[in-house]
């Protein structure tokens, strides 16, 4: 891995992004695209910010008399130069591992000078010509992500220039990143790599508990939503020094890929085990409370709970963004079931997907039973499967539907959950998170997901779903009971803010 690899990337989506803008749109050479269309200077602003303060690391302060240069290359770059009327950088990196920075500023200041190094062992290090020996009071190892930075602080006397020559090693590097994937509930351990220790460990997102470290290892369970979060170790050298070939302290992103259980709650591809065994379906129809095609014109809008302040929220429709109404936009869709008579049985169930069976109501006035936030629904609903429990070895199945936005990309947006009554312990849950295993019933903003344009964001093999009709997509969903088990309830939940979740149907499967 590439222990430069946060500047790598971020240098790629600055590039991308620059071209993409600047070649592929009517206005050559315009910055922001359709976006911020040919009108609009908006992004300029924060572009040559990116550039000057992010990507060479000019960052003034002269009212305090202070600049602090903290430059972001790419490892790859062995060379570069910039200039602007008030600050000039030259960088050079040879093949051996000399790396010099020449630094000049045109009005006089303190200057703090933050560099990367681009190995994990620092061989000699000059500043303007003097070679340091041993310890400086001015120059600090501090851990950064992937590697660390070499801090200098230059606070004798205002100055234009400084001169930072660096020898590294180049053959000893370290790993910016390392990929986990875990499971929920199970236990986790990192191990330092080799000359160094785990100092601590930051989990801002809350990804894991009942942690311990100790000089060999950090354990702990993890217990965060499914989807991927990230954790910062802190390595330190286990023989810490300045120079003279010790290793420097850094930061590794350990990226962890959250599955539900060893035993995923997930559709089985594989659906030749249908043709032999007998259908339940639970009725749902005392529960219905709404109808899918009114998701979107809900009666008095959504409208509570929100702040009693401005802002550009989503629209009491549950669909549209600031950006939508009022001319800018189409109206919300009205899904409809114009594919169910295809899909239908010759006993008016329907069958989908190779096999699968549902009693539905899509004939009715109310046709789902929608759980939300929004006070327009419950939070939760539970479907009773009295009396026919699922048992060791049955399928059950769930035909759901309702709305997300690309503001819940990645969260939790619901979850089902299949419930022993006699046996809290042993309810199975699925988180429902868009796109991996949630989809929108409908387009929205008039586009559907599409592998052409959105593959780098999409699961590799898409959930399955069936198409109801124009604008109406249901999510099918599956859960084997294991052996010895037995499942007596569904329930739903919505956990997101702004999403409608709902149900049409709740099938068991009980193989001959």
């Amino acid at each position: 891995v590439d222990s430069l690899v946060l500047m790598h990337t971020g240098w790629e989506v600055l590039y991308g992004n620059l071209h993409h803008d600047m070649f592929d749109y009517v206005s050559p050479g315009l910055l922001g695209a359709a976006n911020g269309g040919m009108d609009f200077n908006d992004i300029v602003h924060p572009f040559a910010r990116a550039v000057v303060e992010g990507l060479c690391g000019f960052q003034p302060n002269y009212p305090a008399k202070t600049v602090l240069v903290a430059p972001q290359f790419p490892s790859a770059w062995k060379h570069a130069s910039f200039s602007t009327p008030d600050f000039a950088l030259d960088y050079d990196a040879s093949p051996g591992g000399a790396v010099t920075w020449k630094i000049n500023v045109t009005k006089a200041a303190l200057m703090d000078v933050h560099i990367p190094v681009p190995s994990a062992t620092i061989v000699s290090l000059s500043i303007d010509g003097v070679k340091i020996n041993g310890s400086d009071h001015r120059v600090t190892l501090a851990p950064g992500f992937g590697r660390a930075v070499l801090q200098i602080a230059l606070h004798a006397s205002p100055r234009e220039s400084v001169s930072v020559v660096m020898d590294v090693d180049p053959a000893r590097t370290v790993n910016a990143s390392v990929e986990r994937n875990v499971f929920r509930g199970h236990a986790l351990v990192l191990d330092p790599p080799a000359g160094f220790l785990i100092a601590r460990v930051s989990d801002p997102q809350g990804t894991v508990n009942n942690t311990n470290l100790t000089s060999a290892a950090f354990t702990a369970t993890v217990n965060g939503t499914v989807g991927h979060h990230l954790l910062f170790v802190y390595l330190t050298p286990i023989q810490p020094g300045l120079f003279v070939g010790a290793l420097a302290p850094f930061i590794q992103l350990v990226k962890l890929n959250v599955s539900q259980n060893s035993n995923p709650v997930q559709f089985s591809h594989n659906v030749d085990h249908l043709a032999n065994g007998t259908w339940q379906f639970a009725d749902l129809s005392a529960l219905f409370n709404a109808n899918v095609s009114d998701i979107f014109y809900p009666v008095g809008g959504y409208v509570s709970p929100r702040p009693q302040t401005c802002s550009a929220r989503i629209g009491i429709d549950g669909y549209s963004a600031w950006t939508f109404p009022y001319g800018q936009g189409n109206r919300p869709p009205r899904p409809a079931f114009d594919n169910v008579s295809a899909l239908l049985n010759k006993d008016g169930v329907l069958d989908v997907l190779g096999g699968v069976q549902f009693q539905c109501g899509f004939n009715r006035s109310k046709n789902i039973v929608f759980t939300s936030l929004w006070d327009n629904f419950p939070t939760a609903v539970t479907i009773s499967l009295a009396p026919f429990a699922a048992r060791g070895g049955d399928t059950v199945f769930v035909l759901a539907a309702g709305s997300t936005n690309p503001m819940q990309t990645l969260f939790a947006n619901a979850q089902l959950r299949f419930v022993d009554s006699d046996d809290g312990n042993g309810t199975a849950s699925l988180d429902l998170v868009p796109p991996r295993n949630f989809w929108s019933l409908s387009t929205y903003g008039g586009k559907y997901y599409d592998y052409t344009r959105d593959w780098f964001c999409l699961p590799r093999v898409p959930p399955q779903h069936v198409a109801l009709g124009t604008d109406n997509t249901a999510m099918v969903y599956a859960y084997t009971v294991p052996a010895g088990g037995r499942v007596t309830a569904v329930t739903l939940e919505t956990l997101s803010l702004e999403v409608v979740v709902g149900l049409y149907a709740v099938s068991v499967f009980s193989p001959a």
